[in-house]
């Protein structure tokens, strides 16, 4: 036995005996699942943004040569690209901008001027300078 569609009910077929859900209701949960699938998409969207500590990860193999100078290694250099490459758009390349002042702030052993020079030995081009004073809201 199969039950009409009339306007304020739907009927939505599960096993033997299809129940019948006011429509009110229905869009109501169409709402709800919309709204969870959105925030599901949000959700991964926003999970592949830069943060401060990939930043300081790429940084690690590059310790050596960020405070005493002598020869960059590759894996410091696997490390910067890598980061240079995620930083696709201006927001996450404002984000690795700041994070980048506040490693510098936070490590006083760090030459800035090694710093400066680094993504040039590994073939990079970074369009400022890293100093206490750049403006990270400028970088585009």
């Amino acid at each position: 036995m199969s039950k009409s569609f009339r306007h304020e009910n739907i009927w939505i077929p599960f096993g033997r005996h299809a129940p019948s859900i006011p429509l009110a209701k229905f869009q109501q949960m169409a709402k709800t699942v919309m709204m969870v699938l959105c925030l599901a998409v949000a959700c991964m969207v926003v999970a592949d943004a830069i943060t401060c500590g990939q930043v300081a990860s790429s940084l690690a193999p590059c310790i050596g040569y960020l405070t005493k100078g002598g020869a960059v290694t590759p894996a410091c250099c696997g490390a910067i690209t890598g980061l240079n490459n995620a930083a696709k758009s201006t927001p996450d390349r404002q984000t690795t901008c700041g994070c980048l002042k506040g490693v510098l702030a936070s490590n006083s052993g760090i030459n800035l001027g090694n710093a400066n020079s680094l993504p040039g030995k590994c073939g990079l081009n970074i369009p400022y300078k890293l100093s206490p004073s750049t403006d990270c809201s400028k970088i585009h």
